[in-house]
């Protein structure tokens, strides 16, 4: 969905200014960068991380004016174009003076069909009915097979699917200190899209790998398998798509796993 990028920062900077509001005490309530902001209200979308990101940030940021984002984004869409629309209109003039000539084709052709039907079934199947299959012949040449050598592997097909064997469950438990959009695809199976309040908990399972996306990664703890995950933002700013699987899960690890103690474990255990 395409939207009037324009017109949406124009509403929320004049709700902004109605309500004598600062761009950096609004960013640090809903924990979005300033930037950002300032690029929504520009009507910037280009400068977000990605589509995803805008609609997050613009509702995030119209709920902290008190204004509905939804029909906010209701409002400013912009109407979708069919392209077979567009090309059935622009082809109706031509297609009228195009529609004698297809039908005289079509005619023809038809009639080459028919004539060709009529010499394969009169003269060329003439011959073939002397060599016609007698009842039970076809059946007969293939029983001679049944003593052959491959006669086991004629009659007797393996139908034994081979067994599946999936390695232990990966678990992921997220916990919301603040309000964070959260992504997370597990064996590319989505399992959350969406904003998680203050407090919230999820737990998830996936057999090889992890694809998580947060909007704002100071609002969440993470752990793995009970272990304390460090923040995935080397900034701290919203990230897409990082990969967590059995081969780098223990550089995410916040304590190294040589420096495991009873301690970092309970520590662990308690998220």
């Amino acid at each position: 969905m395409e939207y009037d990028y324009i017109e949406i920062g124009k509403v929320l900077k004049k709700r902004r200014e109605e309500l004598q509001r600062e761009l950096p005490d609004i960013a640090e309530e809903i924990k979005i960068s300033e930037n950002y902001l300032e690029a929504i209200e520009d009507g910037r979308a280009d400068q977000m991380p990605s589509m995803v990101f805008y609609n997050l940030f613009v509702r995030s940021y119209a709920k902290e004016l008190e204004l509905d984002a939804e029909q906010l984004l209701e409002d400013t869409a912009k109407p979708e174009v069919d392209p077979a629309a567009l090309a059935e209109n622009g082809d109706a003039e031509s297609g009228k003076g195009k529609s004698t000539s297809k039908t005289i084709f079509f005619s023809l052709l038809a009639v080459i069909v028919v004539v060709v039907a009529i010499y394969i079934i009169f003269f060329m199947g003439k011959g073939d009915n002397d060599q016609a299959m007698l009842p039970g012949q076809g059946i007969d040449s293939l029983s001679g097979m049944a003593g052959g050598p491959y006669a086991d592997s004629l009659l007797e097909s393996d139908t034994t699917e081979p067994e599946i064997i999936l390695p232990d469950p990966l678990n992921l438990r997220i916990i919301a200190t603040d309000l964070c959009w959260v992504l997370v695809v597990a064996d590319d199976d989505t399992l959350l899209n969406n904003n998680l309040e203050p407090n919230a908990i999820r737990n998830y399972q996936a057999y090889y790998n992890f694809s998580i996306s947060l909007g704002n990664p100071t609002g969440v703890q993470m752990a793995l398998n009970g272990v304390l995950l460090r923040s995935i933002s080397p900034t701290g700013g919203p990230v897409r798509d990082v990969l967590i699987n059995r081969d780098n899960m223990k550089e995410y690890y916040l304590f190294p796993e040589e420096d495991d103690s009873e301690s970092d474990q309970a520590d662990s255990s308690s998220i």
